[in-house]
């Protein structure tokens, strides 16, 4: 994600939710480092890991969960995506995602 306008849209998107620890720093460039599409309920959701670059200081990675149909929400914002990922972390899930990595809970 090194286009300007994308970089600018998720430092906006991760501005309006309460977890998002960064606040403070100006975001200067995100990479995708894991990706998976996961059937959760009705919907896929996306899983991707972002390795977020700043202005100053260490570079901090992010799990966001999106809801393809809805760009604009935090996925965890759903009851049945915040079921899943309680169930995730209790049964051990793991996700394979692209390249064949994955993502353990």
């Amino acid at each position: 994600m090194g286009n300007d306008d994308e970089v600018k849209r998720l430092a906006s998107w991760l501005a309006e939710r309460r977890w998002y620890g960064e606040k403070t720093r100006t975001l200067t460039g995100a990479e995708t480092i894991f990706h998976a599409d996961v059937n959760v309920g009705p919907a896929t959701i996306h899983l991707d890991i972002h390795r977020l670059s700043f202005a100053s200081g260490q570079p901090a990675d992010y799990l966001l969960i999106t809801d393809p149909a809805m760009p604009e929400a935090d996925g965890v914002e759903s009851e049945v995506v915040r079921k899943w990922l309680v169930d995730s972390f209790v049964e051990g899930r793991s996700v394979v995602g692209s390249g064949g990595r994955t993502l353990t809970f």
